[in-house]
């Protein structure tokens, strides 16, 4: 892993070697993941960022969230075992509607319960290029993982459908 520092530096850089940044185990205060957002908004260089486990919660969701609306390179994103909970999985869904390039996104291990869940779906309705979706342990999905007023399996169900219309051959639309 790297230093919140050399990740703002790799971020910056103009080296194109980079592609993956990774700051697993690295607990990150708000105020530093806010400065990693404002780079990775403009970043054309990571392609895959890892924040596993760094101790983000909310509103580090919400910061990355305001970059991912507008980057146009970053293709996965990983959370993992952080503390994002429906209001973090909120925002990241609100820039899923807008995001054409992310197509890995894993929020395991963290706090998503079923409004988050129904967020993120309710994204992927308009979203074409997220081809996976990690919701796997999160402590707010028990036993609220369901999507409001849908069971568990329904909620599964179609989440994997429109995942599944992702992979698919894309339909062109002439006029």
């Amino acid at each position: 892993g790297n230093s919140p520092g050399e990740a703002e530096k790799c971020l910056s850089s103009a080296s194109a070697s980079v592609g993956k940044l990774a700051l697993c185990g690295v607990p990150l205060m708000d105020e530093e993941v806010a400065r990693l957002a404002i780079l990775l908004a403009d970043n054309i260089y990571v392609s895959r960022l890892s924040l596993n486990e760094c101790n983000l919660g909310d509103q580090g969701a919400e910061y990355l969230a305001e970059a991912l609306a507008e980057n146009e390179v970053l293709t996965s994103l990983s959370l993992e075992g952080n503390r994002v909970g429906d209001r973090g999985a909120a925002r990241l869904a609100a820039a899923l509607e807008r995001n054409e390039a992310l197509t890995s996104l894993s929020l395991g291990r963290n706090c998503v319960g079923g409004q988050g869940v129904k967020h993120l779906l309710d994204a992927l309705e308009s979203n074409y290029t997220l081809l996976t979706l990690d919701l796997a342990s999160n402590s707010g999905n028990r036993p609220g993982w369901a999507s409001a007023g849908d069971s568990r399996a329904a909620t599964q169900k179609r989440l994997q459908a429109l995942l599944k219309r992702n992979r698919g051959p894309r339909k062109v639309v002439t006029l």
